[in-house]
């Protein structure tokens, strides 16, 4: 892996963001979820008392969420804008792309849990806790990014003519998905938007590079974040969830100003994101279950097997 770093040309009109750094970022992300919820697994049992377990557990699975959603919105978008999908294509494959390893996982994981005779959380309702619920907790994840898959299949319909209608068509697709999460109750609806912003930096990237360098803009939108950081201060919840769209705007001022590309990645690390997210609560559980307590050296180590593992099963079911 190598890593360079060039200050962004004055002429650039768009925000670089190289596919090798996106691709980390997803890892990173998904390794900040599943320490969050190894972080929380840690405090509640009074394991330990360390910071970096009280930072991962307060916000690293929000923020990772975040990322992920920014990421994915952008990559679908960039995608599309290469090669349109017809709804149906976009379905078999990007949707069936997400929701089949999902299916997968759960349905050996259930597998597993009857014979050990593991309690688990959906474990009353087979068919639909394999085929939705997906058989943990955690999973709220991966049918959200389903929806909003399904949202931006809806939103490249009939794309708009003009900036000002795509902007309004972002802004109503953004809300509307949002809703539709909160009200569902499936699971963190705060971050959604986050999905649609990454559609704006590959659909408009000159307007969000022009609104980044606009020094008044900035100036306003921080005093917004601090106005809104002071009404927030007595719910963590919600300033967890605007501090997702701080640390968003910081990495694409990053963005904004530096082109920073990654020469060689291993493929693997790219392609395996989905699967660390996929198998690391069910490994806890797992290890729990035998060994009574899950020691850091065993959640890394058994979550990194069973994501080899799961991910070359992918490989050669083809899902």
């Amino acid at each position: 892996m190598f890593l360079e770093i060039q200050k962004a040309d004055k002429s650039q009109k768009d925000i670089y963001l190289d596919r090798n750094v996106t691709d980390a970022l997803k890892f990173i992300a998904c390794m900040m979820v599943a320490m969050s919820h190894y972080s929380g697994y840690v405090l509640a049992n009074d394991l330990s008392s360390n910071i970096i377990y009280k930072v991962f557990a307060a916000t690293g699975g929000y923020l990772g969420v975040a990322i992920f959603f920014f990421l994915s919105g952008f990559g679908l978008m960039m995608s599309d804008m290469k090669h349109h999908l017809s709804p149906i294509e976009f379905i078999k494959r990007r949707l069936v792309k997400t929701w089949l390893p999902a299916v997968l996982v759960s349905a050996i994981w259930l597998g597993i849990a009857w014979m050990v005779d593991l309690d688990l959380l959906c474990n009353k309702h087979y068919f639909l806790g394999i085929l939705w619920r997906f058989n943990d907790e955690v999973m709220w994840f991966v049918q959200t990014i389903i929806i909003m898959y399904g949202f931006f299949c809806l939103y490249r319909i009939a794309p708009p003519t003009t900036l000002f209608l795509q902007l309004i068509k972002l802004i109503i697709f953004g809300f509307a998905a949002y809703w539709t999460i909160r009200l569902t109750g499936i699971g963190s609806s705060l971050s959604v938007p986050l999905f649609f912003l990454g559609i704006a930096v590959a659909e408009v990237p000159e307007l969000i590079k022009r609104t980044l360098n606009n020094i008044v803009i900035l100036i306003v939108m921080g005093i917004v974040a601090i106005i809104l950081l002071w009404m927030f201060r007595h719910d963590n919840y919600l300033m967890h969830g605007w501090g997702n769209y701080i640390s968003l705007t910081l990495m694409l001022l990053v963005f904004t100003h530096y082109n920073i590309t990654i020469s060689t990645l291993p493929k693997w690390l790219g392609s395996s994101s989905y699967d660390v997210y996929l198998v690391h609560y069910k490994t806890h559980l797992f290890i729990v279950h035998y060994m009574t307590v899950d020691a850091l050296y065993m959640f890394l180590g058994g979550t990194a097997l069973v994501t080899l593992v799961f991910y070359k099963l992918r490989k050669i079911l083809g899902v």
